[in-house]
């Protein structure tokens, strides 16, 4: 998906996210729109995937200090 958009590379300068979907949930192509939304906004998107534990979702966060 990022390959096909033909923006300009740009630095993150903004908030932090972890985008992921939980265990039992399988949408992938969702997060990855997400994230890539997010960034050509400007942010950084932390990227955990499909079928995370919520665990490690909270884990990302702190380790991360997402906003």
């Amino acid at each position: 998906m990022r390959a096909l958009v033909r923006a300009p590379a740009v630095e993150p300068r903004g908030s932090t996210v972890v985008v992921g979907s939980v265990a039992g949930d399988a949408h992938e192509l969702g997060v990855q729109i997400v994230a890539a939304l997010f960034e050509l906004q400007g942010g950084r998107a932390i990227v955990l995937g499909a079928e995370t534990p919520i665990e490690d979702l909270v884990q990302a966060v702190q380790h991360f200090q997402a906003d």
